[in-house]
């Protein structure tokens, strides 16, 4: 299966690139990549982001065929451009494990048709976080609501590793 880390955007909220930030000793995006090769992925991309983060995070980088569109447009791009199953996670998970993304992907092995099966926190899903299949045709400005209207959807509760950080408050050291 293929992992990919969404290292898109522009972290104003954090103030700083989220796919660099250093947590206990490792990069954000470096933390993601891990997790998803320790999780079983064979190959690693990343989409977004500054060219040099990812050839350090040891990821394969990916040009966003549409940057500044957000992240429902990337995963809908990922998938006409490589098609599925993909894993899709966000760079931004402080508490991410290899066991939290095997967990997730055993889930979507329970669930062959599902269109997507997503991470989710209290009944609410953790976009983009999942292991996605297929989803609807995206136009500019597209949201998540509208890649998955219509389609199989199963959310995972899932454990605390798919918790973003938006905020510097939001990081296991408060930054």
């Amino acid at each position: 299966m293929v992992g990919v880390v969404l290292m898109g955007g522009s972290s104003r909220r954090m103030g700083v690139d989220k796919a660099t930030l250093v947590v206990d000793g490792t990069a954000l995006g470096a933390r993601v990549g891990e997790a998803l090769r320790g999780a079983g992925c064979a190959e690693v991309l990343a989409v977004g982001g500054q060219i040099g983060s990812s050839r350090y995070f040891g990821v394969t980088r990916l040009a966003d065929r549409r940057p500044g569109a957000g992240p429902a447009a990337a995963v809908a791009d990922l998938l006409s451009e490589l098609g599925g199953p993909l894993v899709v996670l966000a760079c931004d998970l402080p508490w991410i494990t290899a066991a939290s993304v095997r967990d997730l992907i055993d889930h979507a092995a329970l669930h062959p048709d599902a269109d997507a099966v997503i991470a989710g926190r209290a009944g609410r899903p953790q976009y983009p976080n999942g292991v996605w299949r297929r989803v609807n045709d995206a136009a500019d400005g597209c949201t998540f609501a509208r890649l998955l209207e219509g389609r199989s959807v199963v959310l995972v509760d899932a454990d605390g590793g798919f918790e973003d950080a938006d905020h510097p408050g939001d990081l296991p050291d408060g930054r």
